[in-house]
């Protein structure tokens, strides 16, 4: 069977096995948002460059940011 390897595969593949899961609703969010202030976030993410902590703060304060523009 297939084992993703990545970091943000290998969880969500780990997630997907044990309960239910939600829709990425990519098209309801603003505009611009995975380009200017999300898309970086996951990449560091996904190259191991930061743990599951600070992806969720930084993810946290990102959006929070591009909220209050």
């Amino acid at each position: 069977p297939y084992a993703p390897t990545t970091p943000v595969s290998a969880d969500l593949f780990e997630r997907m096995k044990v309960g239910p899961t939600y829709a990425w609703d990519w098209a309801m969010q603003p505009e611009g948002i995975p380009q200017n202030a999300t898309g970086q976030i996951f990449e560091l993410y996904a190259k191991d460059q930061i743990g599951k902590e600070q992806f969720v703060q930084m993810m946290a304060a990102a959006v929070a940011d591009y909220v209050a523009q």
